[in-house]
């Protein structure tokens, strides 16, 4: 039997959240076939102590990796962000000969920020990509699409929106969705026909305190919901007061300092008068889902939604923002409700329309598990893929 060829996956976080829940399912799909290293910056985070609790071989490098950070949600382009970026740029041989210290056939960018390191490694080694980000500005698209047809082999998304948007001429592309594969042999739940009669309506939220995942308007609409409710909040948020030290420390993040203030003090109210049970970040989030009756994403920029599809596979609906790029998956009145960006009494509106209607929440919610299914089925996915970069490798 030939040795495995050996395939790097670079991420470039340190944090744990939905991102390193995806690499971990694509290091998964991967590693019957090849040799798989994760490669990721030291640091403390306990996502490193999983990875190897999961049997995985860890590379931690050294090196700031370089990255352009423009995406939905994220810094404007224009801001410390670009700085750190110029910057990096001056070790990248250092980072590249720190990721060619594992001997890789293949690298897996597990991210399009971090692909501006690619034009350094050595021809020889292919390079493959998954865009998880929702892209929003032209002038990083254009150096995004012309890094990614120059010197990549395969680009992978979860959206089709975004194959639309860089339309790669030279190179090949796959839709690789987010999938659940811990849900596969899920069955959708027994209700019975007044499922939400006589007792209160639970909605979840996960997202944490992040301005994008839209916690603040969730919060907000508490206010405007005419029936009884419960909310679970799962998430880090972080602590209500900040002091100097900590404002001089992000003095570059006044304007995310303010928010996270306006964010605690809205919390703190809203907890006063209203049953929110905070659960701080939660590894495993599949008793959170089983318990409520929908997820609720708010996001206040476009943002693929991931726990939506989650929700899915346990057959409960989900409430969304209303973005075109979210549509190919949450269809409004079909699988989820949606609402108008940032409006949170419409958001209110669409919980307590799911609220009051058993008979539409059950044909939302068995919808959301049929399409979790069909167009996120793991086992699906994971074939496309290896034969993917088997093509291309």
């Amino acid at each position: 039997m030939s040795e495995k060829k050996t395939i790097c996956i670079i991420h470039h976080a340190t944090m744990q959240g939905g991102g390193s829940k995806s690499l971990l399912d694509l290091a998964n799909m991967l590693k019957e076939e090849y040799r798989v290293v994760i490669g990721v910056p030291r640091s403390d985070s306990k996502m490193k102590e999983e990875f190897v609790e999961l049997g995985f071989e860890l590379f931690e490098f050294t090196t700031k990796i370089p990255t352009l950070m423009s995406f939905s949600g994220g810094p404007p382009l224009l801001s410390k962000s670009l700085i750190k970026t110029v910057l990096s740029i001056r070790t990248v041989n250092d980072f590249v000969d720190e990721i060619m210290s594992t001997k890789p056939d293949a690298i897996f960018f597990n991210s399009i920020v971090s692909i501006i390191s690619a034009k350094y490694f050595p021809d020889n080694v292919k390079k493959f990509c998954i865009v998880r980000e929702t892209l929003v500005n032209k002038i990083t698209l254009r150096i995004y699409r012309n890094i990614l047809e120059r010197y990549f082999s395969g680009v992978c998304f979860i959206a089709n929106s975004e194959i639309s948007k860089l339309a790669l001429q030279n190179v090949q592309t796959l839709e690789v969705p987010d999938s659940l594969p811990e849900a596969k042999e899920e069955k959708f739940p027994s209700y019975p026909p007044n499922v939400l009669n006589n007792r209160s309506f639970r909605i979840l939220f996960l997202g944490g305190a992040q301005r994008i995942k839209g916690g603040s308007i969730l919060l907000k609409s508490l206010d405007y919901i005419e029936c009884d409710f419960t909310v679970t909040i799962a998430g880090e948020f972080p602590k209500s007061h900040y002091g100097l030290m900590w404002c001089l420390r992000h003095v570059t993040s006044l304007g995310y300092w303010l928010y996270l203030n306006r964010l605690n003090k809205l919390l703190s109210k809203q907890l006063s008068k209203y049953s929110i049970d905070m659960k701080g970040y939660c590894q495993d989030i599949s008793t959170l889902i089983r318990e409520c009756d929908v997820i609720v994403f708010p996001s206040t920029n476009v943002h693929q939604p991931r726990p939506c599809i989650e929700a899915g596979y346990y057959g409960k609906p989900a409430i969304i923002s209303d973005f075109e790029e979210t549509r190919e998956f949450f269809r409004d009145n079909v699988n989820a409700f949606t609402f108008k960006v940032g409006d949170h009494k419409d958001l209110a509106k669409k919980i307590t329309m799911l609220a009051k209607d058993s008979e539409r929440y059950l044909i939302l919610a068995k919808n959301n598990y049929d399409m979790s299914f069909k167009y996120h089925d793991y086992d699906r996915i994971k074939l496309d893929l290896v034969k993917f970069i088997k093509n291309n490798i």
